[in-house]
């Protein structure tokens, strides 16, 4: 299948952005334009017209026998639209429906002006993201001026003093902190920090921080293998060092499933004679393990390390004799 006309005009646009007599980009001949888009002169001719007739003035530029287009702020806030073909404007709205399936209030408030722009271009044509649809259960609420604050000062490097309640111990403590990386997991917002109070990496839930003020002074930057190195040892969303490795056997009925599940990166699983699977996971804290077990009730069994079965054997009970049993 060719190329649709607009989106041949967002190939040329790509091809003559930034370069004028003055720039470091120079001016593209009308051969060369062929050659770059693999099309026929006319081909260029009509997608010039189209630009022209979109509101973007493009010069030919005699003495080196080609076209440009200004990097100008006018020409810039005018060519939003022009970085993309169709296809990607339809994938940059169906993208913005999931956010603000999943996240509503941050979507609507921080990203309403692209989708605004991108249902213009595409005039309002919503029948593909009409058929995508995702549900968003037990999502935590993040205020937004929160978010707004933290997000800021995390891309611009600044310190910021924060009033913490920890649902751990139900204590409130205030500490300064350096923002490293937002991070959005099963329906909540949780910020990565070096916290200079403990001298350490700490992970802070949004929706916990009561109190807030960004500092002067600059964040302390933690490389990216530390943060890495920080999260991804563990289980789920508590970072710490890995304490034992948990192995599961699902059902047979419930093999099938779990088979192709991504629990963990060194996960390791395997087909037992009898059908069922058995899964081994790594893990620290075993809280956030324990809630994903306990969800397959019957269909799964721990079959070590012995403290973290008598802790599932504990919960299990505990909800049996909630129902008189």
């Amino acid at each position: 299948m060719g190329m649709s006309t607009t989106d041949r005009a967002v190939q040329l646009f790509r091809e003559l952005m930034g370069r004028g007599p003055d720039q470091a980009l120079q001016p593209v001949s009308m051969h060369s334009l062929c050659r770059r888009m693999d099309c026929s002169r006319p081909t260029v001719k009509r997608a010039l017209q189209n630009l022209r007739d979109m509101g973007h003035d493009i010069p030919f530029h005699a003495e080196t026998n080609g076209y440009y287009i200004e990097a100008s702020s006018e020409h810039a806030m005018r060519a939003i639209p022009m970085q993309f073909s169709g296809a990607e404007l339809r994938a940059l709205l169906a993208m913005h429906e999931l956010v603000s399936r999943v996240e509503p209030d941050l979507s609507d408030r921080f990203t309403a002006p692209v989708k605004e722009l991108v249902e213009r271009e595409l005039g309002r044509d919503r029948s593909q993201v009409d058929r995508i649809r995702i549900l968003g259960v037990g999502n935590r609420d993040t205020p937004e001026d929160t978010f707004e604050t933290l997000a800021t000062a995390t891309l611009e490097r600044r310190r910021v003093h924060i009033k913490y309640h920890a649902r751990s111990n139900d204590q409130e403590t205030q500490r300064d902190i350096s923002p490293q990386r937002l991070v959005s997991y099963r329906g909540a917002w949780y910020l990565d920090a070096w916290c200079h109070m403990r001298e350490d990496l700490r992970m802070f839930s949004l929706d916990c921080i009561l109190d807030y003020s960004v500092l002067e002074e600059a964040a302390t930057d933690v490389d990216d293998e530390h943060l890495d190195d920080h999260v991804k040892s563990t289980y789920g969303i508590f970072p710490g060092a890995v304490t034992g490795t948990a192995v599961l056997r699902f059902n047979p009925h419930r093999a099938r499933w779990v088979e192709g599940e991504w629990w963990h990166p060194e996960q390791k699983g395997r087909r037992l004679e009898d059908g069922s699977y058995q899964l081994e996971v790594p893990y620290g804290r075993s809280e956030e393990l324990m809630m994903d077990i306990l969800k397959y009730g019957p269909d799964v069994e721990v079959l070590g390390p012995p403290g973290l079965r008598d802790e599932v054997a504990s919960r299990l009970k505990a909800a049996a004799g909630s129902y008189g049993g």
